[in-house]
């Protein structure tokens, strides 16, 4: 199986991002951040193929994200192509600011729970 997890994020949080990356690498699982684009390349047109070429959204919810454009731009894409999301909240309580979230999401200190649950799910596919 190779899954493949698109996570969304500010820029800000690059380094969040670059850490749970470097975690679900670990438990086997293919990545795409846009730490990974090349000059150059049109970015727009790179996100939109990893959107549809992944298995799954994580969106690392953070104080930062909230006036993101391009963070609700891929919620909405993903949403729009049906994707598993899964919201991972940094930010105590950032998810009320962002209704679209609803109430399934993880906390950034239950990651290690999500990952070893997530490779379970791997497993049984």
């Amino acid at each position: 199986m190779n899954y493949q997890v698109f996570i969304s994020h500010s820029s800000k949080d690059s380094e969040l991002a670059r850490d749970l990356a470097r975690r679900l690498k670990e438990a086997g699982v293919r990545v795409f951040a846009d730490e990974g684009v090349s000059v150059g390349e049109d970015l727009s047109r790179t996100v939109h193929r990893a959107l549809r070429e992944a298995d799954e959204v994580i969106i690392l919810l953070t104080d930062n994200v909230v006036t993101n454009s391009n963070v609700m731009f891929e919620f909405g894409v993903a949403d729009a192509l049906d994707k598993r999301v899964t919201p991972v909240v940094v930010t105590e309580g950032v998810e009320r600011l962002l209704p679209m979230i609803g109430s399934h999401f993880i906390k950034y200190g239950d990651l290690p729970k999500y990952i070893s649950s997530l490779k379970k799910r791997l497993k049984a596919v």
